[in-house]
């Protein structure tokens, strides 16, 4: 029973890694040898939620039970892989449904991935603090792009790409911490 738990623990470190990886390497790994530079980035992060939601199975094995957490949302994510899923089996196009499938799942999974590895507030810190330095990583080079100090040398000369290489990816990654820079200032309501 030893040896399953620490198999369990092991599996566990490897999961929380690979979470904290997972951003680290889909802000920072481009390449502009490809057309389209987001393609790998996105077969990069399918790839490795698979690993771990396989990594994951593992550890629920060797642990001799599958807890899943509960939330509100497991439903309702369930319920689009599903529909996701059946709409895939009527569209016409099946090469371009297989891959909105495969990203759709691959999100649905790091979704269930990331609420059963990250139980406590140190884990959840520890992966902010990552999201947060990498935002930081990823502006400044863009603001070195904006200045004219391109390290990579993009085509773009008018707008800025950071290690994105389209400026619209590069923006909505930026939006998502937009929640992150407005919590610490809590709105309070007028009396």
């Amino acid at each position: 029973m030893k040896e399953r738990t620490s198999l369990s623990l092991k599996l566990g470190a490897v999961i929380r890694i690979g979470l904290i990886t997972l951003p680290i390497l889909v802000a920072l790994l481009f390449t502009t040898t490809t057309e389209n530079c987001n393609l790998i980035k996105t077969l990069l992060s399918q790839i490795i939620i698979f690993i771990l939601f396989l990594t994951w199975v593992w550890k629920q094995l060797a642990d001799r039970e599958i807890t899943v957490v509960k939330s509100p949302l497991n439903l309702p994510i369930l319920i689009f892989i599903f529909m996701t899923l059946l709409s895939t089996l009527f569209f016409p196009y099946k090469y371009s449904a297989l891959a909105q499938l495969s990203k759709f799942v691959s999100y649905g999974l790091l979704y269930f991935l990331m609420i059963n590895t990250i139980k406590d507030k140190r884990d959840f810190n520890q992966f902010l603090v990552t999201l947060i330095a990498i935002a930081i990583v990823v502006s400044l080079y863009g603001l070195f792009q904006r200045c004219g100090l391109d390290f990579v040398g993009w085509d773009s000369q008018t707008r800025v790409l950071s290690s994105f290489g389209n400026p619209n990816f590069f923006a909505g990654y930026l939006v998502l911490f937009l929640p992150l820079m407005i919590e610490p200032f809590p709105i309070s309501p007028k009396t």
